[in-house]
């Protein structure tokens, strides 16, 4: 769970454990590229995320970049079931809609 969102989901009830960056920069600090911070995110997701399934009956993931958590779950001999919030994060051969065009819709 990215840092700053540990309060926010721990309200509804979860336990969360913090992991990797957070996802909304201080307006003073220039965002990394995404080539300088994928090692450490991925290092990052195979410890905590190893600490935080000890024990646990399933993985959930929640979003489109968990790289360690299917081999984790996996190890374990447990479930693992990704949740995105959003469709356009599931990778698809298809052309993707833009803003005021059906193109994407007619699948449906």
């Amino acid at each position: 769970m990215p840092p700053n969102f540990l309060d926010w989901v721990g309200g509804y009830g979860f336990e969360v454990a913090p992991m990797g960056v957070e996802m909304r920069l201080p307006r003073s600090g220039a965002p990394a590229t995404p080539r300088e911070t994928m090692p450490d995110l991925i290092t990052d997701q195979f410890e905590s995320v190893a600490a935080a399934a000890d024990g646990c009956d399933a993985i959930l993931g929640a979003n489109a970049h968990q790289y360690a958590a299917p081999s984790i779950a996996e190890l374990a001999g447990i479930p693992y079931v990704n949740a995105l919030y959003a469709a356009v994060a599931l990778p698809s051969p298809r052309p993707r809609a833009t803003a005021g065009s059906r193109s994407g819709l007619d699948a449906w």
